[in-house]
């Protein structure tokens, strides 16, 4: 009795120790028959449709196991899908094997060109082992409802109660290709040229730059804008250069005339271009990336002309200004659309990595938009979508885990251990290998790896931590010697020390040639004396570190050492005998 106590208590302890336990409800995913004429799209993304929309609202509730993750898991349940049972026998048979809490499987069909979803949720009472429906859905709808259909029915699968809602309208957003109103743009010519004054010498200067004024009108009615602001620029900057102040003042509304005929040619020439741009712009159907930048440069100089004027001609160009402006950020959202679809093609696949570095990419776009709240939007819109992306990854990357780890420990309870280890090399690959690492991903995996005899991620980090430290003060104990030699400490290297580390204990042939090895030279006596002085060599010596070869010799030309103990003490190296080096540079 005692024993069977004892017994009973263990059974409880393993059962609910953190390998086993687990709030989940494990959600088996079968097969989902696709009938033939149902766009391949659908038929190869149904199943990975599903299992994101479950990671992506239900991953709290619920451990996901598909057909594709069977064969691994369990061997009776492999077997059996090899052995050809009808679809519904084997479904359930699968179920009992991976001991699974709810079952989900059913058809896709093509009706009056129309998509139909005929799915059930069997639940399975693990005590009974009893079956029963849970839910069923039957929808039909058109292929371009197919995203909002399958969050949908999803919901409802796991949700028995929920109604299936109809998708809202989306407002398709198109180029906003806005009319420029250039208000007035005549030159205005007879009031320029019928300008008078009193003063005679002041009239004289008007007589004289008639002439090029009158050119340039012509110029300009005849729509050769470029030609006429180039007349009108000449003519304002002889006033500028070559007309005294007072002059000026008495002709101000000649020059006056002059900025506004300027603009004008401006507005119209620029308008030329704005109404080519857009021309070419409508005729594009296929949008590519490349189409994008064309035109967003293309606009962008249009503002760069205007803004390249100076400070009085802005107001009269600001409508053209803003009229480019306008094309630019709507051409800025229509590539953050562009983009976004291969992003969302990637979520909706279960390549979560790739499409959150693809929106990585997207948020980078409105920074280059100028109306400061289509920029706010954007950027808000798309981090909320980067958010939800990075989520779905890490949910997919901790079932992914409890699965492998299931696989394993069933594997293991069935003396296959060699299996079982490959489950657990793909449980840490995993986290290892995806830039989402959720702590809980890791946590999972830390609870069994004593189990496999696996190290765990703590273990991992924590002599990381230890490698880190000893990093660290190797790094300052290089910084300290680097100072010491008076060099300076740059991108983890030391740049111009005049002393090199310490080199070892050798012949002065030896010594002489490492030095030049590494591009410095052995000291000369009163090198290693100043170093000794400055206090440089404190740090130099120990017990049996004393001698330190220099280039300098004494009368018998014998290379002399220096004691950095004692630094008056210079003691004569015969050719045979060891002294310590550090060299000089």
């Amino acid at each position: 009795m005692k024993y069977l106590k004892i017994l009973t208590v263990l059974l409880i302890t393993i059962l609910l120790s953190p390998l086993y336990a687990n709030a989940k409800k494990k959600l088996y995913l079968s097969k989902i028959n696709v009938q033939q004429g149902v766009p391949s799209g659908i038929k190869s993304s149904i199943i990975n449709r599903i299992k994101l929309n479950v990671l992506e609202k239900y991953e709290d509730k619920y451990q996901i196991v598909s057909d594709s993750d069977v064969a691994l898991m369990n061997q009776k349940a492999a077997q059996l899908q090899k052995q050809g049972c009808s679809d519904e026998v084997c479904m359930k048979q699968i179920a009992e094997a991976i001991d699974a809490d709810e079952i989900i499987y059913g058809d896709v069909t093509l009706e009056e060109g129309k998509i139909k979803f005929s799915l059930t949720n069997i639940l399975r009472d693990k005590n009974t082992l009893q079956m029963s429906t849970k839910s069923i859905v039957e929808v039909k709808f058109f292929e371009a409802d197919y995203d909002h259909y399958a969050k949908e029915a999803t919901i409802k699968l796991l949700e028995p109660k929920y109604q299936i809602k109809a998708p809202a309208l989306v407002f398709q957003d198109k180029l906003e290709l806005k009319a420029i109103d250039l208000g007035k743009t005549g030159s205005g010519t007879l009031s320029v040229l019928d300008f008078k004054t009193d003063d005679s010498s002041v009239q004289n200067v008007v007589n004289f730059l008639k002439e090029m004024v009158r050119e340039g009108d012509e110029l300009f009615e005849q729509k050769k804008y470029g030609e006429a602001q180039g007349k009108y620029e000449a003519v304002l900057q002889k006033i500028w250069e070559k007309v005294l102040p007072e002059k000026r003042k008495k002709i101000s509304k000649f020059e006056e005339s002059l900025v506004e005929r300027i603009a004008n040619s401006i507005i119209l020439g620029e308008k030329e271009w704005l109404d080519y741009y857009d021309g070419e712009l409508k005729k594009v159907s296929n949008w590519k990336a490349e189409d994008f930048m064309w035109f967003i440069n293309n606009y962008e100089g249009i503002r760069d002309v205007i803004d390249q004027k100076g400070t009085r001609f802005q107001s009269k160009l600001s409508q053209v200004r803003t009229g480019a402006t306008d094309r630019i950020d709507s051409l800025r959202r229509s590539q953050i659309n562009f983009y976004e679809k291969v992003g969302d093609n990637l979520y909706q696949a279960n390549e979560f990595e790739k499409a959150y570095a693809k929106y990585e990419y997207i948020a980078q776009i409105p920074q280059y938009m100028y109306d400061i709240k289509k920029k706010s939007d954007e950027l808000a819109r798309i981090n909320k979508k980067k958010d939800t992306i990075r989520k779905t990854g890490e949910n997919y990357v901790k079932n992914a885990v409890r699965v492998y780890l299931d696989q394993a420990e069933y594997l293991n309870l069935q003396d296959r251990r060699e299996d079982a280890l490959k489950s657990v090399g793909m449980a840490r690959n995993l986290i290892l290998s995806s830039s989402f690492k959720p702590r809980e991903a890791r946590n999972i995996f830390d609870r069994s790896a004593k189990l496999f005899g696996q190290i765990s991620f703590k273990q991992m980090e924590d002599e990381e931590k230890i490698r880190e430290e000893i990093r660290l003060q190797e790094e300052e104990e290089s910084k300290r010697e680097c100072k010491q030699n008076l060099g300076v400490w740059i991108s983890n290297t030391c740049e111009g020390a005049i002393w090199s580390g310490y080199l070892g204990e050798m012949k002065w042939e030896e010594a002489n040639e490492k030095c030049n090895k590494i591009g410095m030279r052995l000291p000369t006596i009163y090198e290693l004396k100043s170093a000794y002085d400055m206090g440089i060599t404190n740090n130099w010596g120990g017990v049996y570190i004393i001698y330190f070869w220099s280039f300098t010799p004494n009368i018998l030309s014998e290379m002399l050492r220096f004691d950095i103990i004692n630094g008056t003490n210079y003691i004569s190296g015969f050719q045979n005998l060891y002294g310590h080096v550090r060299c000089h540079r």
